[in-house]
């Protein structure tokens, strides 16, 4: 599966990286890209998830957590 978005820095600055958590936040992967981003990720259980999605900026200023939820179905 993989999971796109976009991410802008609102105080002008540049946003130097954004990362995905899949386990309410206790890690954080890197996605690829930073305005336009994409994370690949293979669940390993169906049923709910929430997806949590931060940016970071260029003076390393972390904003806020987007919550992302959403179903995973059964594997084939």
């Amino acid at each position: 599966m993989t999971v796109t978005g976009t991410a802008a820095d609102s105080g002008g600055g540049v946003v130097a990286r954004v990362e995905v958590s899949v386990d309410g936040g206790t890690t954080w992967k890197a996605t690829t890209g930073t305005g336009s981003w994409s994370y690949k990720w293979t669940p390993t259980t169906p049923g709910p998830v929430d997806i949590k999605v931060r940016a970071v900026d260029d003076s390393v200023n972390i904003g806020a957590v987007t919550t992302m939820p959403l179903t995973v179905g059964p594997q084939p």
